[in-house]
């Protein structure tokens, strides 16, 4: 099995029970990308949204919005415990 689809894989939608927003998908998109979180995408159509949506683990996300994370504060800290969380999700 693949460590990294192992990893439960969210949209920011099915996290937050409710549309995130093109701003804040840019700030978690950004926060991301800085911290090397590898992201999915996955199509959806419904009656209010059609077209791409990223998916993000949930311990990413947990993560950022537990702590009040974003672009200018992610630093290493951040980086340094998402490396440490794949690491211990590789070895089983």
């Amino acid at each position: 099995m693949n460590s990294m689809n192992s990893m439960n894989m969210m949209s920011l939608f099915d996290y937050l029970g409710r549309a995130a927003g093109p701003e804040l998908g840019r700030e978690v998109a950004q926060a991301a990308a800085k911290a090397g979180v590898k992201s999915e995408m996955r199509e959806v159509a419904n009656p209010k949204y059609s077209g791409s949506v990223m998916l993000y683990p949930k311990a990413f996300l947990d993560l950022y919005f537990r702590n009040g994370l974003n672009v200018i504060t992610l630093g290493y800290t951040v980086i340094s415990f998402w490396d440490n969380y794949v690491n211990k999700v590789k070895q089983k």
